[in-house]
Parts: C-alpha cells; structure tokens; sequence
C-alpha cells in the first residue's frame, strides 16, 4: 500500500514539469501558419502551396492556374476571414458604399469557420484583372493576423528566379 502511494505521489509532482516542458516546445511554432503563393489540387480537393512567392502571374483561370494562400494551426478550430485591396490600395473598411468597393476592387471574404486546423483560399484570374502591386489581410478569430502584400504581373514578366 506504501508502494502505491509513493507512486501516487511521484506521478501528481512529476505531471506539472512534464506538461510544462511538452508546452514549451510547442510555442516554438507559430500559432499559425500562413502560406502564400502558386497553388495546385490534391486529389482530396484541397488546395496546396506549392511555391511560395509574392509574385503572381496574370494567368487566366482557363489556363488551371491558381494562387492564394493556406493557413495550418495546431488549434483545430478558428474563424478566417480576409480583405483584399487591389492596386488602388483603397482604405475602405466592411460595410462602406459598395460602389465605391468596385471601383476599389476591394473584396471581402468570410468570415469561414474552420473545424480542422487547415483552410485555403485559391483564386483564379480574369482577363480584367488588374496588374499591380496588391496586398490581402488575413484575420483570424476578428484580428488582423496578417498582411500580405504581392504583385501581379503579365506572364511574360516573370523570370527565371520568380
């Protein structure tokens, strides 16, 4: 009886300094991890980063070709959403005159709920896209986690090192 309760004891003192070193090593890592750049389908219908860039080509959505970003966390659940400006870089916020939006080329998204861990959004071009430097603010649970901020060119732009 002795011997168990010793065990007991041990095992209560020893839980803390191990749950403490198993956390530690987890906040290493970004709470999340965002990916930007080109982006290819899995089998499964996902989307995948496959070269990250902040350069885009003006590839038109016939062509297959996909950009955008994906978000990984260790936190199963959170809620995305994000603002994209385009070359304007217009300061407009949710809600303002939706004319004014489309003059802007200022689109939102979301917010999406997520329940695994993992979220993408692919975007695919249209001949009138704008070229330019852009930018997307991704928010994540209501705050801005982070900016991106890219450009789009014509393909015959891009290099060798893009």
């Amino acid at each position: 009886m002795k011997k168990i309760f010793v065990l007991i004891a041990f095992l209560i003192a020893v839980t803390p300094l191990t749950a403490n070193s198993v956390g530690n090593s987890s906040n290493s890592e970004p709470e999340y991890q965002i990916r930007f750049g080109w982006m290819k389908q899995r089998e499964d219908g996902s989307y995948y980063v496959y070269k990250e860039t902040r350069t885009i080509a003006l590839l038109l959505k016939e062509t297959g070709f996909r950009w955008g970003y994906t978000i990984h966390s260790r936190n199963l659940f959170f809620t995305t959403s994000s603002i994209d400006y385009g070359p304007s870089e217009a300061q407009l916020k949710p809600g303002d005159d939706p004319e004014l939006d489309r003059k802007n080329q200022l689109i939102t998204m979301g917010p999406t709920r997520v329940y695994d861990g993992q979220y993408w959004r692919w975007t695919a071009n249209d001949p009138e896209d704008p070229l330019g430097h852009q930018k997307i603010e991704i928010y994540i649970n209501g705050k801005l986690y982070q900016t991106i901020h890219f450009t789009i060119v014509k393909p015959d732009a891009l290099t060798a090192e893009n």
